[in-house]
C-alpha cells in the first residue's frame, strides 16, 4: 500500500505510556465533535496510538481520518485525512457502504431495499413461470380428443 506511513516515535525508557482515557481525551481536544472515535494500541515501543475518527457529516462510514498520537506525551505525531488518501484507497473504502446501501442515508437504504427485494423475487417468479409452463405441456399431452359424433 502506498501513501503515508505511520510515524515512528522515539523510545523513552523512563516515561510511562499514557492510558486509553488520556489518549481519548487528547484526541477529543484535537479533533472536536465526532460521530465516533476508535483507538488502536501501539504495536511496539516506537509505534504511535492510532486514533480513527468519523467526523459528523462524513460522506459515509468509511470516510475516516486517522490521527497518530505519541504514547508518551499525547502530542500529535501525524495525520492521514480522508482527503489526503489517493483515489484507489478512497474507492476501496467506498465498496462496503455502497454494497450495504448506506452511502446516502435513508434514501439509499430504501432504494437498496427495493433492489434487494427485486433480486430475491426474480428467481422465485422465474421458477413459478417455468413450472407452470412445464405443467401445461403435460396437461395438454394427456387430454384425449373428443369425438364429434352426436348421440341421438
Amino acid at each position: 500500500m502506498e501513501g503515508k506511513k505511520p510515524p515512528v516515535i522515539a523510545y523513552r525508557d523512563s516515561v510511562a505510556v499514557l492510558g486509553w482515557q488520556e489518549i481519548a481525551d487528547e484526541a477529543r481536544k484535537k479533533v472536536g465533535e465526532v460521530s465516533y472515535l476508535t483507538i488502536a494500541k501501539p504495536k511496539d515501543s516506537v509505534s504511535a496510538y492510532q486514533v480513527t475518527v468519523l467526523h459528523i457529516g462524513a460522506v459515509h462510514e468509511s470516510a475516516t481520518d486517522q490521527y497518530f498520537l505519541d504514547p508518551y506525551t499525547g502530542s500529535l505525531a501525524g495525520t492521514l485525512k480522508w482527503s489526503e488518501r489517493n483515489t484507489g484507497q478512497r474507492v476501496r473504502a467506498t465498496f462496503k457502504p455502497v454494497h450495504v446501501a448506506s452511502i446516502y442515508g435513508l434514501p439509499s437504504k430504501l432504494f437498496g431495499l427495493v433492489v434487494y427485494l427485486l433480486g430475491v423475487s426474480f428467481p422465485v417468479t422465474g421458477v413459478i413461470f417455468w413450472w407452470n409452463r412445464t405443467r401445461k405441456k403435460k396437461l395438454s399431452s394427456s387430454v384425449v380428443g373428443m369425438d364429434d359424433t352426436a348421440v341421438a
